[in-house]
């Protein structure tokens, strides 16, 4: 029997155990949380010309997401799995592209680095099982690279017609995802540059009609849809601890830019050793522009310059989740970089070598191996229902903590609560603590599960510990039951 090729036997084991972690983690089948629910009602609630107004619930999205979203649920139904089989399928194609996109630019080494890298990023793992449209926005940049790296790699002008469909796939990009305006920006710096440096006029125009579509539908897009995001005060006092101070004024904001790197490497890309990371990064950037590469380092080093630029602008916040876009660009950086290092080690000492890539990739190798026993989960509020409705006594009533709201009213009707089940949700006390005591006061009269998840806190006091200090005090406490990032506790309160 013959065997695999060593080389094929490695890339076939990076894709099968990253795209199994990504499998579990979405036939684990996690509880929608706070955030997902919000976006899943705006999906379940509207029809397709209703994606172009603006979202309840202070959400924002993409119309075209919304619009695949809606289609999934027309056809599957409303379960989870169906909310998140878009998001899974541009997680599992975002890794095949990535390795097409590195082979054809960086060689098959760099490539083979860059898909254990992306694969294994325990971030993509999870977003890829989350009904937002992070996982489409790491997908639809890669698309955005194939198309157009080549444009930028050839000596010979790029063909017409290569150019007319990045233009058009650009400019649906946009209604997909909002950040692809970032590496759309990126590729277009990258193909003016390259003629006008070289002082060839004749070149110039194809690279114009392209940005020149791209800018029409982005212009549209914003008349249209992401004015009436930008102008709501909730989202941008929601996201302000992720906006730059610009211009930098004290010393802790200029620390503010220098640590926005790092904590994009951990939250983002899901490197934790960030220094190594930054390092194999630096190097890719500079041993592509020394061979000439210049303009694919501005593809790929200038998206993230322009998602700073636009947190300094106070227009896109600048975290962890929202950044998932520039991931990709910034791995096969630093894949190459990691590359280019191995070869210079190996020279000296192989064992030094294979340890550079062994650290750089364990951490991600060790944080997909968790993800198969123990998927990943945020608000987990499905158990303890179950639990509420295994317990419930004739004559039991729920009180709904007010952020619980809606994903207790996603799962309301699968574990029967309503007529016979009866339930309140509360209120938000907004620092006036007294409003949750007249809530927990008007329940009196019967036992009374109170279920808490994502917990809001006012001068440091937690709204739960307020209530559960409250009624401590008054009444018995019957049963508790936890479950990772929800609680439920039964007090008698006759």
């Amino acid at each position: 029997m013959n065997k695999l090729p060593h080389r094929l036997a490695v890339i076939l084991f990076i894709l099968g155990l990253g795209l199994t972690a990504r499998l579990a983690q979405y036939i684990f089948n996690r509880s929608l949380w706070l955030d997902e629910a919000f976006l899943t009602f705006n999906i379940l609630e509207r029809d397709f010309a209703g994606f172009l107004q603006p979202l309840s619930d202070n959400q924002i999205a993409p119309p075209g997401f919304l619009c695949v979203e809606k289609f999934f649920v027309l056809l599957f139904g409303h379960s989870e799995y169906a909310l998140r089989a878009f998001p899974l399928i541009a997680g599992i194609a975002s890794v095949l592209l990535l390795y097409r996109v590195a082979r054809s630019s960086l060689g098959l080494a760099s490539a083979v680095i860059a898909v254990a890298l992306l694969d294994w990023s325990q971030p993509l793992i999870y977003y890829a099982s989350e009904v937002k449209p992070y996982a489409s926005d790491v997908l639809l940049a890669l698309v955005a690279y194939a198309l157009c790296l080549p444009m930028l790699r050839d000596n010979a002008p790029a063909p017409w017609r290569r150019a007319i469909v990045a233009g058009l796939f650009g400019a649906a990009c946009v209604w997909f995802s909002y950040p692809a305006a970032f590496v759309l920006a990126s590729i277009g710096v990258a193909l003016l540059a390259r003629p006008l440096f070289r002082r060839n006029g004749r070149r110039i125009l194809m690279p114009a009609v392209v940005l020149a579509m791209w800018g029409v539908s982005l212009a549209a897009l914003y008349w249209t849809v992401l004015r009436q995001g930008f102008a709501n005060e909730s989202l941008r006092a929601f996201w302000g601890d992720f906006f730059a101070t610009f211009p930098p004024r004290t010393l802790s904001d200029i620390y503010w830019f220098a640590q926005l790197f790092f904590d994009f490497l951990v939250q983002s890309a899901g490197m934790p050793f960030y220094g190594l990371a930054t390092f194999a990064w630096l190097a890719g950037a500079v041993v592509l522009w020394k061979r000439g590469q210049w303009p694919m380092v501005l593809t790929l080093v200038l998206p993230l310059g322009f998602a700073m630029a636009a947190a300094a602008m106070r227009r896109y916040p600048f975290f962890g989740r929202t950044l998932l876009f520039a991931v990709p660009p910034t791995l096969l950086l630093m894949a190459h970089g990691a590359q280019a290092a191995f070869r210079s080690l190996v020279k000296d000492s192989r064992a030094v070598a294979v340890i550079f890539i062994g650290a750089l990739l364990f951490h991600p190798f060790y944080r997909t191996l968790i993800v198969l026993p123990q998927p990943l989960t945020t608000e987990e509020i499905k158990p303890v229902l179950q639990h509420v409705r295994d317990q419930w006594q004739p004559g039991d009533r729920l009180y709904a903590y007010h952020a619980a709201a809606r994903p207790f009213a996603y799962y309301a009707p699968r574990y029967g609560f309503g007529d016979e089940r009866p339930y309140r949700v509360g209120r938000s006390s907004d620092g006036n603590f007294a409003i949750l005591t007249e809530d927990m006061e008007a329940m009196q009269g019967t036992r009374v599960w109170f279920l808490f998840v994502h917990i809001y806190s006012y001068s440091g006091i937690s709204e739960d510990a307020f209530m559960l200090d409250q009624l401590n005090q008054r009444w018995p406490r019957l049963d508790v039951f936890k479950a990772p990032g929800a609680v439920v506790y039964l007090y008698d309160l006759r």
